[in-house]
């Protein structure tokens, strides 16, 4: 998987981007948030998708985009990061207010705010 996703001609389509996604969920699975982390940064940078034929479908909502955002606050959570887990869910209660699966989010960084104490 990993020589088909370095190629590329499959970076210009939107399997590429849905790929990393599936790959963060391996990653989350493993126990290696570090590395989903690593990805979800990726995906959320600005030279991630400039100039991709798939650019416009990355930001519908609900997209790649918020996906990849909400990722990395689990990845924060997994990795005990309290402090950047609650940056990025503020942002992300603002940006994604409507996305669903923000809920589960709020959760998690619930949740580990509460051990915390």
């Amino acid at each position: 998987m990993n020589e088909i996703l370095n190629e590329e001609s499959y970076k210009q389509t939107l399997f590429y981007p849905e790929a990393l996604k599936y790959k963060i969920a391996k990653f989350f699975s493993e126990k290696k948030p570090d590395e989903a982390l690593k990805i979800s940064l990726e995906m959320t940078s600005e030279s991630f998708y400039k100039d991709k034929p798939w650019k416009d479908a990355y930001f519908v909502k609900n997209g790649l985009f918020e996906s990849s955002f909400l990722a990395i606050i689990g990845a924060y959570v997994d990795l005990k990061n309290i402090d950047k887990a609650k940056a990025y869910l503020k942002i992300a209660e603002k940006k994604f207010s409507y996305n669903f699966d923000l809920k589960y989010y709020i959760e998690e960084v619930s949740l580990l705010e509460a051990k915390k104490r």
